[in-house]
């Protein structure tokens, strides 16, 4: 009764007759504002009350300062709230009753909050209560895309000098304005985004020439604007064009440079600036003052300028975390978070029955530069990159089917672990480079998985390193197509465990197996020495030993040999056909110069040395046999020696010419079977 009789005498005081009551009102606790109370003991409607209450409140004081904020019909603030800050907080009552008021959130922070953007900061959480501890909120957003630009991300970030409808802060999602029609519709992707973030190379808040500097600040040559004023706070980022001289004007990667002299904004006015302090970087001396050499290399003013609110380097995204086992390990432990991932993205598809019908892509860089100089970017630019100096055992890991490629560049291809998908004859890509030789075409040279017979495991596979010239890569069918070069083969069929080293379609290798037995094939060139340790090496076809350009010290083309003196080198030549097991006649090995040579010829159990000299031919110069030497040119020799022997008869076998001596006689064969002697005296 006692809130009957002020609410009568309040409206008493300030209700006129002129006044109607507002539209719609909605009594509290869900009553009907037709519903009747008493007033001033007369009954009234409660949705008359409220109408007198309305026009209690003098118009003029609506939306006014000292007055009220004004509603319309549904409640809505017909005019903005103003207000330096907004601060939300809250009181949590604990199990025992006691009370505990927490700070949630601030908005337009106008205190000089260290390490935020002060008034420009709104602070969801992190702020602390009385007793210290640190308050935290989160933030959920759902949306739903339904259009292009602002319209096509459900958390929208611009990091720019733009307002939120134009330029740098307007996000380029489907292509082009709606407002345009078809040309827009034929030129959208119609994509959607759940978290948008666009990064621009923004402007400075102010870029102004300098009349002085001094270790406090600097002094202006124009004064800056209200607006340019207002821009500015505590710790904003101050930067010359005044540069150390003694600095080199490129990074060690040749990315151009400039070492500025900067500092943070202590405090403004229209005509000063002052700072906290100057420095060059790696110098933190107190006192510093910018100098009067000008930066020429990033840009180009010959007279002192500041930029002010503007980044040396923007990253667009960067994320630190720290891990201190200290908390996590021992008996003192606060944490046990051991497990750590940077990010994670789960794509769970189903339902998709047709080829070709979905796509996917995971991390894309999409890189351009227009009207750039082709080395406008330094060497140290990448796409991606880790630095795992601490010890991480892994910079890139994947686990793929086995047809997929593990990595896939327009040079190098990684394969994942597939087999030959065709059977015989067929390969699987492990791993691929590719070039471009001058005037155009393809080159290969890749690591293959190649199956050469039809039996099962390791032995029916081939790996095979090789050129291929103008063929074709598919990830499903490996390398197809195209001229085979060289191979390096390992296990290669009929060599088991072996490597062997291959001309183009294996039409003739230099095979080692398991056991180190080597092969050579046809018009293979070795310079050096052939060792067989333990093993043997064949010569089916050709050798050549340290062959240079048409001469050979030694030449091998069996069953050719040919051992000849051509410029500085010698060859060794046997005609072919000329060696057979069953026929040991013919066979020769020349050696010589030009016309004038000799050669041994194997004939009828006697090797026979011959010669030709400036045209003349003279044979039989030396005939050697299983029981005999013989000679039909002088001999000369400083000393000969021979075995003393006795024949055992006078009869004795002998051929004719054949002589022998003891220690008594000298005995010749005169004839056949006919020995003579002679008797031996002391002088």
């Amino acid at each position: 009764m006692k809130f009957r009789t002020m609410l009568a005498t309040s409206i008493a005081l300030h209700v006129s007759a002129a006044h109607a009551a507002p539209g719609t009102f909605k009594a509290p606790g869900g009553l009907d504002p037709t519903n009747m109370v008493t007033v001033g003991g007369a009954p009234q409607q409660l949705g008359t009350i409220a109408g007198w209450a309305y026009q209690a409140i003098p118009t003029a004081s609506i939306n006014a300062a000292s007055g009220v904020a004004g509603l319309d019909g549904i409640g809505n603030v017909t005019s903005p709230v103003k207000t330096p800050q907004i601060a939300t907080q809250q009181v949590v009552t604990n199990p025992d009753g006691s009370t505990v008021t927490q700070p949630r959130d601030l908005f337009v922070n106008v205190g000089n909050q260290y390490f935020t953007q002060g008034a420009e900061a709104a602070i969801f959480g992190g702020l602390y209560t009385a007793g210290g501890t640190a308050m935290h909120r989160s933030l959920y957003v759902s949306g739903e895309p339904f259009g292009n630009f602002g319209a096509g991300c459900t958390l929208c970030i611009a990091s720019s000098d733009s307002g939120v409808w134009g330029g740098g802060a307007q996000p380029a999602i489907g292509g082009i304005d709606y407002h345009l029609g078809a040309q827009a519709a034929a030129q959208s992707d119609y994509a959607a985004v759940g978290f948008y973030h666009a990064d621009n190379d923004w402007s400075a808040r102010v870029t102004a020439q300098v009349a002085s500097y001094s270790a406090e600040g600097l002094t202006l040559v124009n004064p800056m604007t209200d607006e340019q004023m207002a821009s500015l706070h505590d710790g904003m980022a101050i930067i010359t064009n005044s540069i150390d001289p003694t600095a080199s004007t490129t990074s060690s990667s040749g990315l151009l440079q400039m070492t500025p002299y900067a500092g943070y904004i202590k405090s403004w006015d229209a005509t000063h600036i002052y700072v906290y302090g100057w420095a060059i970087p790696s110098n933190t001396a107190s006192g510093q003052v910018p100098g009067t050499t000008y930066d020429s290399t990033v840009s180009t003013y010959t007279v002192p300028m500041v930029w002010i609110g503007v980044p040396k380097k923007n990253f667009a995204e960067n994320v630190y975390t720290t891990a201190d086992g200290s908390k996590v390990l021992g008996n003192a432990a606060t944490s046990i978070v051991n497990a750590y991932e940077r990010e994670e993205y789960d794509w769970r598809g189903s339902n998709w029955s047709k080829p070709g019908s979905v796509s996917f892509h995971g991390w894309t860089t999409s890189f351009q530069c227009t009207n750039c100089d082709p080395n406008a970017f330094d060497e140290n630019s990448y796409a991606y990159f880790v630095n795992g100096p601490g010890g991480l055992p892994i910079a890139y890991s994947a686990s793929m089917d086995p047809y997929a490629l593990e990595f896939k560049g327009s040079n190098f291809w990684a394969g994942s672990w597939g087999e030959p998908p065709n059977g015989v004859g067929s390969n699987h890509i492990m791993g691929s480079f590719m070039g471009v030789p001058s005037g155009g075409g393809n080159i290969y040279l890749s690591a293959l998985n190649y199956q050469h017979d039809t039996s099962t495991g390791w032995t029916s596979s081939e790996i095979r390193l090789g050129m291929n010239i103008s063929g074709t890569r598919d990830r499903k069918n490996g390398l197809t197509g195209g001229s085979d070069g060289g191979q390096v083969i390992f296990n290669r069929l009929g060599y088991p465990y072996g490597v062997s080293l291959c001309t183009n379609n294996d039409s003739s290798c230099l095979d080692m197996d398991g056991s180190g037995n080597g092969w050579f094939g046809k018009d293979e060139h070795v310079a050096g020495t052939i060792h067989a340790d333990g093993g043997s090496v064949a010569f089916p076809k050709n050798l050549a030993i340290n062959e240079t350009s048409n001469n050979s010290l030694l030449g091998l083309a069996l069953p050719y040999m040919q051992f000849w003196q051509y410029a500085d080198a010698y060859h060794l030549d046997v005609p072919q056909g000329d060696i057979a097991s069953t026929n040991a006649s013919g066979t020769n090995i020349v050696a010589g110069s030009g016309n004038d040579h000799s050669w041994l010829t194997y004939t009828g159990g006697h090797y026979i040395w011959n010669e030709t000299t400036s045209g003349t031919t003279v044979n039989d110069l030396l005939d050697v046999s299983d029981q005999q030497v013989k000679t039909y040119a002088p001999v000369s020799a400083p000393g000969y020696s021979e075995t003393l022997t006795t024949p055992a008869s006078s009869s004795a076998p002998c051929t004719a010419g054949q002589f022998t001596d003891d220690a008594n006689y000298h005995y010749v064969c005169v004839a056949t079977n006919t020995w003579k002697r002679a008797a031996l005296s002391s002088f």
